[in-house]
């Protein structure tokens, strides 16, 4: 498990073939605080490019629920990371073992925009909610579990 995670919403995952690393910079230009960095992962075919504060080794908050996808079973699956802190839900839709159909951030601090943006995401990713599994890295309050429960096969703390 990856301790030294922070929360970004500067991140971009890129197939490999179709990887610039001028790609990030042209949608979130760095500041002089930050740096450019990159995480390859071939379970996916794909590179994560994100921008982190100087000098550190830290990495993405998103790092942690991509790693965790090949050791989950349920074939449609959303795994989300809520962080009370920035106010920000990260996303991730899976398809399968490594079939990963989109990874975003949007905002959220409530429980009925937390219900929006993942049932928008499982409509994105064209999964039926009522078999489709959650996955939260953070525990949920009982209304919100509550709350998505009813939509949703079921809610899952993955730690």
């Amino acid at each position: 498990m990856m301790e030294n995670c922070f929360d970004t919403k500067k991140f971009l995952l890129e197939p490999v073939d179709f990887y610039g690393s001028e790609h990030l910079k042209e949608m979130f230009p760095p500041d002089e605080t930050e740096e450019e960095a990159c995480m390859e992962l071939p379970h996916f075919n794909a590179r994560l490019s994100y921008l982190k504060p100087k000098g550190t080794d830290m990495v993405p908050s998103v790092c942690k629920m991509l790693t965790q996808i090949p050791d989950i079973a349920d074939h449609n699956k959303i795994i989300m990371h809520l962080s009370r802190e920035s106010k920000t839900l990260y996303i991730a839709a899976i398809e399968g073992r490594n079939r990963l159909l989109l990874l975003n951030c949007y905002p959220a601090n409530e429980k009925e925009e937390i219900l929006y943006y993942v049932s928008l995401a499982a409509k994105h990713a064209m999964f039926n909610p009522p078999i489709t599994v959650l996955y939260s890295h953070e525990r949920l309050s009982e209304d919100e579990t509550g709350l998505l429960e009813r939509y949703f096969q079921k809610v899952i703390f993955a730690q």
